[in-house]
């Protein structure tokens, strides 16, 4: 009689032998089958921006990261997690560290696929116009005109004026000293978890 293996499963089977002639006595034989499960596998694509991409540490643009995925067989979903939580897609757009998992399950005839990545989006740097500084003799900080940012932060943003060592400068103090060209630091303090802060070397004149 016929019979249907299932994939993943072993069956042991008995064989005898009969010699109709009656020359020989009878024989007896054992022998298993396994069948395997076929492997499955996971075809991914990404992009930024709407551009494909293998890269997978960007800078913070606006643009969304998306990953999708295809399964090698149709009998199961592919399954996305971004740091552990399950979502429905991956489009990922603000700046953070992102741990991404993408799993097949194991089937009736396919074992378990699985494929992970950590995506990066680094903060993005805000650009600006130094304003032209023309400081009068008796000039304090607070006159000094402060740079414009070029880009719309959320929650916005200012800056602090150092000394060279980091140290906070009174903007009550005047302008300059001793030497005709004085360095300051300015410091550009982002609200935006989107942008970094930073400094900025100026010199007034």
């Amino acid at each position: 009689a016929e019979e249907a293996l299932v994939a993943g499963t072993t069956a042991e089977y008995e064989v005898v032998y009969v010699d109709l002639s009656g020359n020989y006595n009878p024989a007896y034989g054992k022998f298993k089958v396994t069948v395997n499960k076929l492997a499955s596998s996971i075809a991914v694509e990404s992009a930024f921006g709407g551009s494909a991409t293998t890269e997978y540490t960007q800078v913070y643009n606006g643009s969304a990261f998306v990953i999708s995925a295809n399964a090698s067989h149709s009998e199961a979903e592919v399954v996305y997690t971004v740091n552990g939580a399950v979502v429905s897609e991956i489009s990922l757009t603000n700046a953070g560290t992102y741990e991404i998992a993408i799993t097949l399950a194991e089937t009736a005839h396919y074992l378990a696929s699985s494929w992970t990545k950590t995506v990066v989006i680094n903060q993005a740097r805000a650009t600006y116009t130094l304003p032209v500084w023309a400081p009068g003799v008796d000039s304090i900080m607070s006159d000094l005109a402060l740079p414009v940012v070029n880009e719309t932060l959320n929650g916005g943003y200012s800056w602090i004026w150092k000394d060279l060592e980091g140290n906070l400068i009174d903007l009550t103090q005047k302008v300059g000293g001793p030497a005709e060209d004085v360095a300051y630091l300015l410091h550009f303090v982002s609200n935006d978890a989107n942008y970094e802060s930073f400094d900025v070397k100026v010199t007034i004149t």
